[in-house]
């Protein structure tokens, strides 16, 4: 896929923390694995082919799976209170 560094900005940058590198394994990186709705597969001739869910799997979109979990992860960081050990 090609990229517009013209109307973005990528950054990249090593993860040191081994606890902190499996939390974006997990949380990130295999949910993206998983995405059969907005994923694409780099077929043998450089072109890219969008995934198609098979009849009556489950969709998987993974932006907004991400985008839920951590939106649960805060809400149930917030209802801990701030002074319990």
């Amino acid at each position: 896929m090609g990229r517009n560094l013209n109307r973005r900005v990528e950054l990249m940058f090593p993860v040191e923390n081994p606890t902190l590198a499996e939390e974006i394994r997990r949380e990130a990186l295999d949910i993206a694995l998983r995405d059969n709705v907005a994923a694409r597969i780099l077929q043998s001739d450089g072109q890219y082919a969008r995934l198609s869910p098979g009849p009556g799997a489950e969709l998987l979109e993974s932006q907004r799976m991400i985008i839920r979990a951590r939106t649960e992860r805060a809400r149930a960081a917030r209802a801990i209170p701030r002074d319990s050990p």
